[in-house]
């Protein structure tokens, strides 16, 4: 209600230190009532107090795991709360690997096996749309073409694809700055912005492929729009795998969205691309500050100390 408590200097917020505190104090109190009931020295007394200290030991590291940030001296690349395992002498590779696998989803950037997944992406869209221009038939359609049929209501989903495959094709053999280009992108942007999911992840694919930073910003505007939560994600996927300038601010746009998966994502996204615009910074600020989340606020924490 109305934002995470503030934090000391140390990182962590008054709560956690009072309840931590608390817990200290009880067990000193078990303690001396533990010490009174069997004397020091007796064999008895020693085993109590070996699990006393065991207790203690195991709420202390309970507590501290609960600290904003607890698992951030990992370094980049720890997920939000596995830093402790991490920390402790685990395999940060295969530990990261597991809760993509667990997650079900891509690798996210930095985690292992992510320019992998994203060649071999690549690779595989290619391979369908060399499969899907063979089994057309016909000779490749113009630009204008191709947008019109994008525009088509009547068009079925195979078709529209088609039509993005063909607008990827020419936006990848024209240069970054070229007209031609840019009417590419606008046609992908706008294709992407419609209410065809498979459509618009189409579109938001091809967008990923063409390595400039106006894709970067249609890839925002997306991220910005009321479109469905699988769309947004995949807008996330392709600006963090492009990573050209502007990407901070295109991810930016997700920090506020009602989806916790887009809003995380877009944190994340934000450890990880080179870009480190300051207006970006300010709103990734923002909204940690209204973060209520505790997992998310973590997130943003970590994406705000990979911005010195």
């Amino acid at each position: 209600q109305g934002g995470p408590e503030p934090q000391t200097r140390t990182g962590v917020r008054p709560s956690v230190l009072l309840a931590a505190a608390g817990l200290i104090l009880a067990v000193a109190v078990i303690g001396y009532a533990l010490r009174s009931e069997h004397p020091e020295g007796s064999e008895e007394s020693a085993a109590l107090e070996a699990q006393t200290a065991g207790e203690n030991a195991a709420r202390s590291g309970s507590a501290a795991s609960e600290a904003p940030g607890a698992g951030l001296g990992v370094g980049r690349g720890s997920p939000s709360g596995t830093g402790g395992d991490l920390a402790a002498g685990g395999d940060a590779e295969v530990t990261q690997a597991s809760e993509a696998r667990a997650r079900g989803q891509a690798p996210r950037p930095g985690e292992p096996g992510r320019a992998e997944y994203i060649a071999a992406q690549r690779h595989a869209r290619s391979v369908a749309r060399d499969a899907r221009n063979a089994a057309s038939g016909g000779s490749p359609r113009s630009l204008e073409e191709a947008r019109a049929l994008l525009a088509t209501p009547a068009a079925s989903s195979e078709e529209r694809i088609e039509a993005v495959d063909q607008l990827l094709d020419q936006g990848l053999e024209g240069e970054p700055d070229a007209p031609e280009v840019a009417n590419v992108l606008e046609s992908l942007r706008e294709a992407a912005l419609g209410s065809n999911v498979d459509v618009s992840i189409a579109a938001i694919e091809a967008l990923g492929e063409i390595e400039t930073p106006a894709s970067t910003q249609a890839l925002g505007d997306i991220l910005a729009s009321n479109a469905p939560e699988s769309v947004k994600l995949a807008a996330i996927d392709a600006i963090t795998s492009l990573d050209t300038a502007g990407a901070a601010v295109a991810l930016s746009n997700g920090l506020r969205d009602a989806s916790p998966d887009v809003r995380d994502e877009a944190a994340w996204g934000m450890s990880w691309v080179d870009d480190r615009d300051q207006s970006a910074l300010s709103v990734l600020v923002q909204a940690a500050n209204a973060e209520t989340d505790e997992s998310i606020f973590d997130t943003m924490v970590s994406a705000i100390e990979d911005y010195e």
